[in-house]
């Protein structure tokens, strides 16, 4: 449950990301605030918010964990992360790009692997509206010295 007011600027739209239950559901109050009751088994909720004016105003948004302010010009592409205690519980503030140009993407990563037996590892993929998609496992078996 929480709720957002953006000040010095308005809101002329918004799309709920991953608000599956029509009993739980963003509701706009005014041209400047939202309200919501959320619960997640997991996953996580949120808003795409589309202002009047790019980069003006300021967000203050507050839930029963993290309650925070900033500046709208200050929110990129880089996020923003607000802990909230718990298993990787958080709030992150972001900016889309108003179009995908991209759908692929190139990455090398560091693992730790166990010095014998299997090390089972799996991609996950998280889109824009929440869902969700798992790779199967792709083992790499290390025989110990």
């Amino acid at each position: 449950d929480g709720g957002l007011e953006v000040g010095g600027n308005r809101i002329t739209a918004f799309h709920p990301i991953n608000f599956w239950n029509p009993e739980k559901m963003i509701r706009q109050i005014g041209d400047g605030r939202l309200t919501w009751s959320s619960i997640t088994t997991g996953g996580f909720s949120g808003v795409d918010l589309y202002l009047e004016r790019q980069g003006s105003g300021r967000l203050h948004l507050h839930t029963p964990l993290v309650e925070c302010s900033m500046d709208i010009a200050n929110i990129g592409f880089q996020e923003t992360n607000y802990p909230a205690g718990g298993l990787e519980r958080n709030v992150r503030i972001f900016l889309l790009p108003e179009k995908l140009e991209s759908r692929t993407m190139d990455l090398k990563k560091t693992v730790t692997l166990r010095e014998d037996g299997d090390n089972p590892l799996y991609v996950r993929v998280t889109q824009e509206d929440g869902h969700r998609a798992w790779s199967s496992p792709t083992y790499l078996a290390v025989n110990g010295a």
